[in-house]
């Protein structure tokens, strides 16, 4: 990553104002973890183009992740005034709503970005995690499957799944329930180690 690093700022010095150069610089920054680095960047980039799609998306999670959510919603919904029919800008804002605690604007534009196009597994992996968080746990399992379904490589989706079977066989009072809910569970982190052999967690678990 050090080399990385020598890269961009090589990049940046020969072309300060190109918006893809500074957003590869904000990715880079996030990468290493250094939010106010990947904030100034993504930031640049954004006030050279507002209307850029990519840029607004990625400058909005950065403040979202940086707890600054007001700021994060206000990007993210410029970026769907300028596109609604972007399935990422929809999913973005969600995303951001979810962050700032704002759980049933988030599940309403989530449904939508969903609705929009079922092809992709990235609708029924935002609301699956939204589900989650609430203990809607059913809701949460028929939209991680849902996105499996799509891609069975998603890894993500297979994690999710994976903690979600452990945590409903944790609390199930049915011993034999219980028992098929953790083997669930283990059959989704097996599929994670198939797609991922240097996945952790996945052995851990």
């Amino acid at each position: 990553m050090n080399d990385a690093v020598l890269h961009i700022r090589a990049a940046l010095a020969e072309s300060p104002s190109n918006g893809e150069v500074l957003v590869l610089a904000g990715d880079i920054f996030m990468d290493l973890e250094q939010m106010e680095k990947a904030l100034e960047y993504y930031k640049k980039a954004y006030d050279k183009d507002g209307d850029n799609q990519v840029s607004a998306r990625k400058y909005a999670r950065a403040l979202s992740e940086a707890d600054r959510h007001d700021e994060a919603i206000a990007v993210a919904r410029r970026a769907v005034k300028n596109n609604r029919n972007d399935v990422y800008n929809q999913l973005t804002l969600g995303e951001v709503l979810v962050n700032a605690d704002s759980l049933n604007a988030a599940e309403l534009v989530l449904t939508k970005a969903r609705e929009m196009n079922r092809n992709i597994p990235d609708g029924f992996l935002a609301l699956g995690s939204l589900y989650y968080r609430q203990r809607i746990y059913e809701s949460a399992r028929d939209n991680y499957e849902q996105a499996i379904k799509i891609d069975s490589t998603n890894e993500v989706a297979l994690e999710r799944l994976a903690t979600m079977y452990f945590r409903m066989a944790n609390s199930e009072m049915d011993n034999a329930l219980a028992a098929e809910l953790y083997n669930r569970s283990l059959q989704q982190w097996a599929s994670v180690i198939r797609i991922n052999p240097k996945n952790a967690r996945a052995y851990y678990e």
